[in-house]
């Protein structure tokens, strides 16, 4: 959960809005790409798509070239904060992973996961529960 998201997740939370400064990022291709050494000095890289970067390490001449890549964490908070969809992960007695999506900004229960669909682990089953989230709530 504390590791950053993929690629085309990225790009999908950016498409939703998702905003917020991360300590990694993705980049669009072709985007002028900086190193960061140890002394605070640039040097130029070369940009290879869908590679995760480090805040701090490298850096873009133009942030709307940046895909942020928070962690599952922050982007279920993400969620609950700015739309109120909160997502609770639960393991059941065979041992495999389902989520479910609660509208709590609306004071509503209202469980929004329409399927049965089962997962093999905790991770796998947030990263289904973000997507589905942000292409059929949101």
């Amino acid at each position: 959960m504390n590791t950053p998201v993929k690629f085309e997740l990225a790009k999908l939370l950016k498409e939703k809005g998702f905003n917020d400064q991360t300590l990694h990022f993705y980049t669009k291709p072709k985007s002028k790409m900086f190193g960061i050494d140890e002394h605070n000095r640039y040097y130029n890289i070369v940009n290879t798509p869908k590679k995760l970067y480090t805040c701090g390490e490298h850096s873009v001449a133009d942030i709307k070239n940046v895909y942020s890549a928070p962690t599952i964490a922050e982007v279920v908070m993400w969620l609950y904060e700015k739309y109120g969809i909160w997502t609770v992960v639960n393991v059941n007695i065979m041992g495999s992973w389902y989520f479910e999506h609660f509208d709590l900004k609306e004071k509503r229960n209202a469980q929004f996961e329409p399927t049965d669909t089962h997962y093999d682990s905790l991770t796998e089953a947030y990263k289904a529960a973000i997507t589905y989230s942000l292409n059929n709530l949101i």
